[in-house]
């Protein structure tokens, strides 16, 4: 089912099995899309070949979630404090970029660029450091004697001036021995309601709505580092009996930093005697499961669904990963619950289900159309050469941000960084870093940012 959809843009579909098995169907049907799309095609060579699907596909999101790692003070992302050394750290990085490219790709809001003065307002965020846990204060000032909020209480760090780029959200993220697998969350700042919550000044970026709203500059997530805590760190398979999946614990912990979270009056407004009331994500449950439902109960502490109680479909648009997930077209657990419900040998990773989306489109976040079609990237060239490196060239628009997407299977996609940030009418990409590396098959997509 997921290769019909990722082939639907060209309006094929699958057809029956011939001598050479799926992988012959899915070449004659890449080279026919890349016939249609481009008029070029990629020819094969020991079996080995590059497909573009559909050309590309392009995304509608407009945020960027952007992980920033300055604060992993405990070398969790890295070889040297990983428990699975550096191969565990760098698909950690993978995994996590992944689940902020999911969340990316689903949310479409847009917010304004704010640039962050030494002035008289000072401006501070606070958030919990991903690192230590304790509480930390991120100051736009110099020095403490430049800053305007010394008097009151020092800050943490002083980065001095410094700038959010339009659209980008930022989350710190890092690693520490915690009682949990991880926490997600945001934080305020000294004097942040006089400025980001303030929907009449500058730094709200278009989208704050007022004091106690969703949290405009970013967040955090953190993760158990513990060597006795076993994590699955792969995002391109399932997790083994006795692990905890890596990628799904990070897409609910962002979650948590977007806002679906208590301290917000954007979620807390709709929790009322323990009860979830927020239309869409009321109406995407009673969609997936027929019934007619007017709230859903939450766990106690108000930031997650009943455990176990609901289930609902995977959130179909938005580039989700499927492997280890019940799959598309089936019912699973809510991401947003309090507890992972892994079992064995079946559901060894959960997405984002289509209540959960209505829930961040319930506290204020602007969402993509779960059924929306992507648009086509015109893509002009797609070559490998004898050493088995591969370019790609395509149509593009100066300025314009673009993230490769590579898999070898068409069910398991992972995106390549960094993005590729056009500077002309065409744009050439080279994947000199996987190329054909033992792979006998490799698809492609360019996605627009």
């Amino acid at each position: 089912m997921y290769v019909d959809k990722i082939l639907r843009p060209l309006r094929l579909m699958p057809r029956a099995k011939g001598r050479g098995g799926k992988w012959q169907n899915l070449y004659e049907a890449c080279v026919l899309g890349l016939r249609r799309a481009t008029g070029a095609m990629v020819v094969p060579k020991r079996s080995f070949f590059v497909c573009m699907i559909g050309g590309a596909l392009s995304s509608a999101s407009a945020i960027e979630i952007e992980v920033d790692y300055r604060y992993d003070s405990n070398d969790f992302f890295s070889a040297s404090g990983n428990p699975q050394g550096a191969t565990g750290a760098a698909q950690a990085r993978a995994a996590l970029q992944a689940a902020a490219d999911r969340w990316s790709a689903i949310i479409d809001q847009s917010l304004g660029a704010v640039s962050l003065a030494d002035d008289s307002s000072d401006v501070r965020i606070g958030f919990s450091h991903p690192g230590t846990g304790a509480s930390y204060q991120v100051s736009a000032a110099v020095s403490q004697s430049s800053d305007a909020l010394a008097f009151s209480a020092v800050a943490s760090e002083y980065r001095g001036p410094w700038a959010i780029a339009e659209n980008v959200w930022i989350l710190y993220a890092g690693g520490r021995v915690m009682g949990s697998s991880g926490a997600g969350g945001t934080g305020t700042g000294l004097n942040f309601t006089n400025v980001f919550d303030d929907a009449d000044g500058i730094h709200n970026r278009g989208f704050n709505v007022g004091f106690g709203s969703l949290p405009v500059w970013g967040g955090t997530v953190t993760f158990n580092s513990s060597s006795t805590f076993t994590w699955h760190f792969d995002i391109t398979s399932a997790a083994p009996l006795g692990t905890t999946d890596f990628y799904s614990i990070a897409l609910h912990e962002i979650a948590h930093a977007l806002g679906i979270n208590t301290g917000f009056d954007d979620w807390e407004d709709h929790v009322v005697g323990g009860y979830f009331t927020g239309a869409n994500a009321v109406a995407a449950y009673n969609t997936d499961n027929g019934t007619s439902l007017t709230r859903l109960l939450v766990q106690s502490g108000g930031n997650h669904w009943r455990d176990g109680l609901y289930e609902s479909l995977i959130f179909p648009a938005g580039n989700p990963n499927y492997a280890g997930t019940v799959g598309a077209g089936n019912l699973q657990d809510l991401m947003m619950e309090p507890i992972a419900n892994f079992f064995y040998p079946g559901l060894r990773r959960l997405e984002v289900t289509n209540t959960d989306v209505g829930a961040a489109l319930d506290v204020g976040w602007s969402v993509i159309d779960p059924n929306s079609q992507p648009s086509v990237v015109e893509i002009i060239s797609a070559l490998r050469d004898a050493s088995g490196v591969v370019s790609i060239e395509w149509v593009s628009e100066v300025g314009a941000s673009y993230t490769v997407r590579t898999s070898t299977d068409l069910l398991i996609w992972e995106s390549l960084v960094p993005v590729v940030i056009a500077s002309g009418a065409t744009t050439m990409w080279t994947d000199s870093a996987f190329g054909f590396s033992g792979d006998r098959r490799r698809f492609y997509q360019i996605q627009t940012n």
